[in-house]
């Protein structure tokens, strides 16, 4: 009882310390691509080997086997295979990332809170730090993001030591949608408020409207599946009513106090199509999608993994006229900020169906609809799986390993204990 207790308590921390490395840490100090938890993937192998991790064998196999399939009929073709097993390892690290979170979360889902907590102080100190380094000029570079869009808006974007303000956005995504159960729920005590508040200011410093717009979707949309869910829907009116006060304050805001600000000007750009970043995660990489596989003649199955990084090249150039234009360079390295873009191009329309039809299956297997929480970020990734991310992105596989831990994160988790959180608790 005693070395179930300690060992128990071991991975306890050693969920805490990766969830800590991959919200804060993961990419400071090391070269653009390379991340922490890539380096500890053997690690994590080994622990999810070790524990004989059933749902990771399945997993294992079953990429084993999609990725053998697909290197026969990517073999048929021009391909470079340094960067295509390269790039196989990467998505390798992504999966043993993902099996890592999800065997921890099915463990561990009920102390989850306490997670929560500790990650929201840690954020509240570190944004601190970073509001100082602003205020200061000191280091600011570390902990602001700035480019062309931070000149728009005449503000930069909030990043603390990820690398890119998008990414810490994405990262919090989870952190918000539990405080906001609690919400919904009427369990917010003070604490929790206080919490929940820093979470949206930081969200709302990093100035990722993917990020904002996805949550305001997931939410509006939920409350809408809410209207015919009989256990939520008395729940259901208090953020209906507070979507509406909100919506309604911003736009009054944007009309009458910001309307000559770049906050403003971005979101009238983004809905007039004018916008260079959004339209590059969403037309822009579909489009150029689409005429490398209809170059390469592979449209069913892709030009695999890696390749478009050979093949990419001079058609993101000849599509953004870049030899024609003074004010840019000839880019030299190239990707798609879209995951369902860079999934056509790698594995065709093919590839796309299976990846859309593993995450309805996966859905339905896991019952996720039986779970608020996991419902809400089920349907923000799904939607920015269309217009933004990556193959590679960690937050999006972190989020998928929340929603696809079954039996977990029940409705009345959040109203207040259950006998199945109890006996989670007790063991």
């Amino acid at each position: 009882m005693l070395a179930s207790t300690k060992r128990r308590n071991t991975e306890y921390y050693l969920f805490f310390l990766v969830l800590l490395i991959h919200v804060f840490f993961n990419s400071f100090m090391l070269p653009v691509g390379l991340l922490y938890t890539m380096l500890l993937s053997p690690l994590m192998f080994l622990y999810l080997f070790n524990n004989l991790d059933r749902e990771f064998a399945k997993s294992l196999g079953g990429f084993a086997m999609i990725s053998i399939i697909f290197f026969i009929i990517h073999s048929f073709q021009k391909i470079n295979i340094s960067y295509y097993f390269t790039s196989l390892a990467i998505y390798l690290c992504c999966l043993i990332f993902y099996c890592f979170f999800r065997r921890l979360l099915t463990r561990y889902w009920a102390q989850f809170e306490l997670l929560v907590r500790k990650i929201a102080q840690i954020n509240i100190v570190l944004v601190g730090i970073a509001l100082c380094s602003l205020a200061t000029g000191i280091a600011v570079n570390v902990f602001w993001f700035k480019n062309e869009i931070t000149q728009i808006i005449g503000f930069r974007r909030l990043r603390l030591l990820t690398y890119e303000s998008s990414y810490y956005g994405a990262i919090l995504v989870p952190f918000f949608f539990y405080y906001f159960q609690h919400f919904f729920f009427k369990t917010l005590n003070k604490e929790r408020v206080f919490l929940f508040s820093t979470i949206i200011i930081s969200i709302c410093l990093s100035l990722s409207y993917g990020t904002i717009g996805g949550i305001a979707a997931s939410v509006i949309i939920v409350a809408l599946i809410n209207l015919v869910v009989r256990r939520r829907a008395k729940f259901n009116k208090r953020v209906v009513i507070t979507t509406i006060i909100v919506g309604s304050a911003i736009v009054i805001i944007s009309i009458f106090a910001l309307s000559d600000s770049g906050f403003v000007a971005r979101i009238f750009n983004i809905l007039e199509g004018k916008d260079s970043s959004v339209n590059g995660r969403t037309f822009d990489s579909y489009t150029i999608a689409l005429n490398v596989l209809t170059k390469e003649n592979a449209m069913l199955f892709g030009i695999g993994p890696g390749q478009f990084k050979v093949l990419g090249v001079n058609e993101v150039n000849r599509f953004y006229e870049y030899f024609l234009n003074d004010n840019f360079e000839a880019s030299k390295t190239v990707r798609l900020p879209c995951a369902n873009a860079e999934t056509l191009v790698t594995y065709g329309v093919v590839g796309l169906v299976i990846r859309l039809l593993l995450e309805i299956y996966l859905f339905i297997k896991t019952d996720v609809a039986s779970s608020s929480y996991r419902l809400h970020l089920f349907v923000f990734i799904f939607l920015t799986q269309f217009a933004g991310s990556n193959l590679t992105n960690l937050p999006e596989y972190f989020i998928w390993a929340i929603c696809f831990t079954p039996k977990s994160f029940y409705d009345n988790f959040f109203i207040g204990n259950t006998p199945a959180t109890r006996k989670i608790s007790r063991s």
